[in-house]
């Protein structure tokens, strides 16, 4: 061996993937593989996955979801950056679902559907108290006023994210729930039903069970790591990577 290497256990991988599954029940589990797989080898990971049921892979930017998709893997793939129009066509000839966060990826998106008879698969996120992106959840009977005015937008999914979920205090995290849940109370009055609804995130598995919804979102926890130190995880799952290098 010449210099330090990182060496990845596929099947510890698939091992945390079962646990993590299991304990989530008959549901979607998005798996984030973002910033390559958080060191992980992205590919080295979606690969391992690519056949199991109901799964669907995250990504930040369209250049990860584009190397993805170019290397044979047929599954879902949504992308979490904001909309760009500068790669929209992109994510639409790709079947990439993408983020719509504001009013103008709204207005942006419509006409890009106008133009081209069609657009990518949407997903709209609300922000519930992160502060990074996401409708105002004070907007969302907007929101659905407008999507009611644009029915033949392919909106897919809804969702927020928490962010405290991996913190011993959950006071935060559960006002952040309360709020998606009014959201959602308001698009089922509104006549608007989402097929993919996700809340939860690595912390949320360990601390929050009733965020689950009928969607998962998972990333450090898949690779046998705590979100934080404040939240012990599974005795079940190990870490994936490991790093050697020779004694010198």
């Amino acid at each position: 061996m010449i210099g330090p290497k990182a060496y990845i256990n596929t099947k510890r991988l698939k091992n945390n993937f079962l646990t993590i599954r299991k304990s989530i029940g008959d549901k979607w589990l998005m798996v984030v593989v973002k910033a390559n797989g958080y060191g992980h080898g992205a590919l080295n990971i979606v690969k391992a996955l690519k056949e199991e049921p109901n799964v669907i892979f995250c990504v930040f930017t369209i250049e990860e979801a584009l190397e993805i998709r170019n290397s044979g893997i047929s599954n879902d793939i949504f992308i979490f950056s904001k909309m760009h129009s500068s790669w929209l066509n992109i994510a639409y000839q790709n079947n990439f679902w993408i983020n719509v966060t504001c009013f103008e990826d709204l207005n942006e998106i419509s006409e890009f559907y106008r133009i081209n008879k069609g657009c990518p698969k949407i997903h709209l996120k609300f922000d519930t108290g992160m502060t990074r992106l996401g409708f105002d959840y004070k907007d969302a009977n907007n929101v659905f006023k407008v999507l009611d005015q644009k029915k033949y937008l392919p909106i897919e999914g809804i969702y927020s994210h928490l962010s405290t979920s991996d913190e011993g205090d959950l006071s935060f995290s559960l006002k952040q729930l309360d709020k998606f849940n009014n959201i959602l109370n308001l698009s089922k009055k509104n006549g608007i039903k989402f097929k993919y609804i996700h809340c939860s995130n690595s912390g949320a598995l360990l601390n929050l069970p009733n965020s689950f919804f009928n969607t998962v979102r998972v990333g450090m926890l898949l690779y046998g790591v705590s979100p934080s130190s404040e939240i012990k995880i599974n005795k079940n799952l190990k870490p994936v990577m490991s790093f050697c290098g020779p004694i010198v």
